[in-house]
């Protein structure tokens, strides 16, 4: 359970930078606060940060039901080592795809996305 506690705390951390790269995108673009749209590059980190936000509604739910009910015993052990690291994938190229490298982040995000939850399934299947 502790690595599903840690991938939550990551994945919420990891938007909380996005919160922070949004706002120091607003000052640098000079878009005002209310506003969703101005400045493309601005654009694009708002959009990052949505699409992180519409993830985290499914994701956190589903990791921690997973943590706490598909696997008893992982409150004694960790979850394997492919799923924590694939998820790391994950919200490293979706820092990548903010800054614009958008065609070979994504299909290395999707990738790592179903290797992690190809992994996470096999580990509950298998213990």
């Amino acid at each position: 359970m502790a690595y599903v506690e840690l991938m939550i705390l990551l994945a919420l951390l990891e938007f909380m930078l996005f919160g922070l790269a949004v706002g120091s995108a607003r000052a640098r673009y000079k878009v005002p606060a209310p506003a969703t749209a101005g400045h493309e590059v601005f654009e694009r980190y708002f959009r990052v940060q949505m699409n992180t936000l519409e993830q985290l509604v499914v994701f956190l739910p589903s990791i921690w039901l997973f943590g706490h009910y598909s696997m008893p015993g992982l409150r004694r052990r960790s979850v394997p080592c492919s799923s924590s690291a694939a998820r790391c994938i994950s919200a490293a190229t979706r820092r990548h795809r903010s800054h614009g490298t958008r065609a070979s982040c994504s299909r290395l995000f999707r990738t790592s996305r179903c290797s992690w939850v190809r992994s996470l399934a096999s580990s509950a299947r298998f213990s």
